[in-house]
């Protein structure tokens, strides 16, 4: 695949992503642990492309920290890479198994945390489009015994 071809299509492929751009209030919600208590907030996420279409960038100002989520189509492996940036803490990196599937992405990823937590961060996060104007991500994290349970969820 010549790399003209390989953008077209990312183009293409980011560009059916085009109802998520805009301004939007993230409904965020930390679940309960038995050690944090649940935390709550609405604040603004702006979602636009960037670098001519290849990313639609999610941006939003955290509790503590701003993220940015990077989402962008690969059509050599065809699959979807994300990428997050939690500035100034952490980042992550995810691709896909496979594609949206009823109005659905899902990533399963590591994270290397091991200078804050001691070991490596083991997550779940699925994009799901709930209607025309609204979709809500959520993150779910691997157990020791290999059950995934929810930490956080945004409503948008």
């Amino acid at each position: 695949m010549q790399l003209d071809s390989i953008r077209a299509t990312t183009r293409k492929r980011v560009s059916e992503l085009g109802w998520m751009e805009g301004k939007w209030t993230d409904h965020y919600r930390l679940f309960a642990t038995p050690k944090v208590s649940e935390f709550r907030r609405d604040a603004p996420v702006f979602i636009a492309p960037s670098r001519g279409g290849l990313w639609l960038v999610v941006r939003d100002s955290g509790h503590t920290i701003d993220i940015a989520r990077y989402l962008s189509f690969d059509p050599t492996t065809k699959r979807w890479k994300r990428l997050e940036l939690g500035i100034p803490t952490y980042s992550s990196y995810a691709e896909t198994a496979a594609d949206w599937n009823g109005g659905r992405l899902v990533f399963e990823y590591a994270m290397a945390l091991e200078p804050y937590l001691g070991h490596t961060l083991r997550q779940r996060e699925t994009w799901s489009r709930l209607s025309r104007d609204e979709w809500s991500l959520t993150v779910e994290q691997q157990l020791s015994d290999g059950r995934y349970v929810f930490i956080e969820e945004s409503r948008l």
